[in-house]
This record gives C-alpha cells, structure tokens and sequence, in this order.
C-alpha cells in the first residue's frame, strides 16, 4: 500500500526542478485513514472531504503539500500556530519552505525543532541544515550533518529519505573528489528509488552517478547512465528531467572540449527551461555556456555568460553558484591580464564566503590571489594566500585542492631558495594528490619535484 500510495503522490506532484515533498510519516497517516481507494480515484475534491470528515487535518495537510507544495504552505502554517510544540509539524512546514526556495524561513523553523524531540523531525532538520550549509560551500558542516539525517531516517524506516540523503551526500563526496564514496552513495539512492518504482527520482540518482563519472574522464560509462536516465524519463516525459539531463550531457562535452557539440546541447536544455520558467535550470545552462567561453577562450563572453548566471542566482538565492560565477569572472580578468579587476572580485568572493561560513569558494579564491601575486613576483603576499587555500581546503578534505595549493608552495620556497624545504612540501602535494586519486595531478607534481 505504501509503495502504491508513493507512486501515485509522486505522479501527482510532478517534477519541476526542485525537490520532491515527500513525508514517510504523512504517506504512514493516510494509509490509517484508509483512502487509499479514494486518492487513487484521482478526484481530490473528494478526498479532501473525506479528511475533514475524518478530522485528520494533518492528513489533509500531507495530501495537499503532494498536490501543490506551493499551496500547502498555509495549511502547515496554520498546525504549527495551533499546535507550537508538534515538531513533526514544524518539519513538514520546513520541508515546503525549503522546497519552494525559502531557504531563511526553512532554517528559522528548524532551529525551533528540539533536540529531544521525534527523531524524524530531527532527521529533516538535519538534512534541511546540511542542504543550506551546501548552498554556502561550508562542505564540512553539511557532511555532519547529513549523516546525522541518515542515522535517524534510517531508524524511522523513512527510505525515500534515506535516498535523498544518500544523494546530498554523494554530491558532497564528489565535490570532496572522494569519487568511490561518492559513487556509493549515489547507487544506494539509485537502488531505494529502483527497489521504489519511482522512474524520475531514479534518473536523477543515474544522472548524478552520470556526472561523477565525468569527474573522472570515464566518459562512455557516464554517456551510458544518461542514456538509461533519459530511458527513464521518457516513461513520464518530464520536460525539466529531459533538460537538465541534456545541461549535464553538455557539461560533458565541456570537459571533453568539444565545444560545438556541448554548445547545441546547453542551448537545448535552456530552451526548454525558459519554456517550463525553471529559473535554476537556465541558470545551470548560463553557467555551462561560461565553461564553454572559458575554455575556448572568449573570455570577453565568459564575463558576459557568468554576469547572466549571477543575475539569476541572485534571484534563486543560490550563494555557492553565485561564488563559483564570480570566480570564473575572476579567472578570465586574470587571463585577460586584468588582475585589478580579478583582484576586487576575488576579494568579493572571500567577504561573500566569510559572511556564509563557506571555506570552498574562499580556498579557490585566495588560490588565484597566490597566482595573481606569484605573477607580480610578490613572494610573500603569494605564500600567504596559498597558506589560507590550503587551511580551507584541508577543513573541507579536499585533497586535490589542497595538493595544487602545496604544489604553489613549494615553488615560492624553490624561488626563495629553499631547496629541501620546497621538496619536503612537494612530498606533501603528492601525498594529497594520491589521496584525492587523481593521477593526471600526481603526475605533475611528480614532475616537480623532478625538476
């Protein structure tokens, strides 16, 4: 009943970009008022009489944050007024605050759920905390986080949540570069939504284990997940599925540089995004086009692409992408020579980071400082930007990261003259770089220590 029940909430609800509403303990409350016949009669007038009559006004609540996310934001407002110390209340009205890109509203309430209360309410507090801690880039946070949800939906027996756990976390991993956790995590939501019967929840889990493998140059194998998630997907034709899908694609053929190729692809996925008003998705297709720029070097464009994403990213509230935006702007002032500029906007990026707890935006941005005065041959400004990247980069485990920072290093003390101690940090970078399991870095800082 319970499967049968997900099933048909989720086909109601459809998939526009944004995260499902799903509660265990709402689908658990319906099937106690015994409307499984009714709901599947599709006539929701009828089974939302049914619940006044029941008096279940939680499961009334329940069925229409499924329907309507948006809508249900009232009902939920009005059980947490009447009823101020039901946390589970306060988790679902979190839930639709997050849902709908009211990120302050969703910490506020989470902060007022008890430590001491149901561990579901305390579940969803931890993963909407872990999901807000990712927005900022504080990569350390949100892992704490997200396993202490994992724990807790585990013990509630809350699998569709476990999964989407099991995604945060894997996106956590992957920008960790800890790619055999990541790819984990991935296929345990994969093998929950699978086991589930849910085709789009599935595709989103294939094409994240699509991306990571991109991450990692195994481009046949990642073509491979977005063919079976793009199968999946025409089951339902969900449109928002079917674009972000072809802005992943797109990315691929970035990282390949084949320009033209991933080009016509982010061109169709924005397309359909400005069709469906998927502000985050075009937003996406903005910022794989600055990629585009970048690498073929029309960095005049790029600057004009990443302004574009921003402008949206603003509106979305998305602080992380806005971070990252700015830094590829940086990046092409910097090749464009115009460090000046790269400067203010690199020093934008570590007060926006500063302000949201972030280490990762601010690690890349004290990195591009340590080049742009390496350049001006100012050898101690730049070993001291590099010194505060490798610090945020260890604090988020981002061994890669912090592996380039140490390799930067080194070079400064080979300048100073400092032979041993250049070589001894050296040893350092390598050993980071193993650990982060990229052998194309290993091999250049290999190359190095050679030299």
């Amino acid at each position: 009943m319970f499967k049968i029940l997900t099933r048909h909430l989720l086909k109601i609800q459809s998939y526009k970009g944004k995260e499902f509403f799903f509660s265990t303990y709402g689908i658990r409350n319906l099937i106690k008022c015994k409307i499984l016949p009714i709901i599947l009669s599709e006539d929701i007038k009828n089974t939302q009489k049914f619940l006044n009559k029941k008096n279940n006004f939680y499961a009334k609540a329940v069925f229409n944050a499924f329907i309507n996310p948006s809508k249900a934001i009232a009902d939920f407002e009005k059980l947490t007024k009447k009823n101020p110390q039901n946390d589970l209340f306060k988790a679902e009205l979190a839930k639709l605050y997050f849902i709908n890109g009211q990120l302050d509203a969703a910490e506020n309430i989470t902060e007022k759920i008890n430590n001491k209360s149901c561990n579901y309410a305390k579940a969803v507090k931890y993963y909407i905390n872990s999901i807000i801690a990712t927005s900022v880039g504080d990569m350390l946070s949100t892992s704490q986080e997200a396993s202490l949800a994992l724990k807790l939906f585990e013990k509630e027996k809350a699998f569709f949540e476990m999964a989407q756990v099991y995604l945060q976390m894997g996106t956590i991993y992957r920008v960790s570069a800890t790619n055999d956790i990541a790819q984990c995590m991935f296929e345990a939501a994969k093998s929950i939504f699978e086991k589930m019967n849910l085709n789009i929840p599935q595709a989103i889990a294939l094409a994240n284990l699509g991306m990571l493998l991109v991450a990692q140059n195994r481009y046949e194998e990642a073509e491979n997940y977005f063919f079976q998630a793009q199968e999946l997907n025409s089951k339902t034709q969900n449109l928002c599925i079917k674009a972000e899908i072809l802005n992943q694609q797109a990315l691929m053929k970035t990282t390949q540089k084949n320009y033209k190729e991933a080009e016509k692809l982010v061109l169709d996925a924005q397309k359909i995004h400005r069709k469906i008003k998927n502000k985050n998705g075009e937003a996406l297709s903005w910022d794989i086009l600055s990629y585009i720029n970048f690498g073929k070097k029309k960095y005049a464009k790029t600057i004009e692409t990443t302004q574009n994403a921003i402008d949206i990213y603003k509106n979305v509230n998305n602080i992380s992408a806005i971070q990252e935006m700015l830094f590829m702007q940086a990046n092409a002032y910097f090749e464009t020579d115009n460090h000046e500029i790269a400067e203010k906007i690199l020093r934008q990026i570590i007060n926006l980071a500063d302000e949201h707890k972030s280490c990762f935006h601010t690690a890349n941005a004290y990195n591009l400082l340590g080049l742009i005065f390496l350049q001006k041959n100012n050898l101690s400004k730049a070993k001291s930007f590099f010194q505060q990247a490798v610090q945020r980069e260890e604090r988020n485990n981002r061994w890669n990261g912090a592996a380039v920072d140490y390799a930067n290093l080194a070079l400064i003390e080979k300048k100073c003259g400092n032979s041993e101690q250049a070589e001894a940090i050296l040893e350092t970078a390598i050993e980071y770089a193993r650990n982060s399991g990229d052998e194309n870095l290993i091999k250049q800082i290999k190359k190095q220590l050679k030299n």
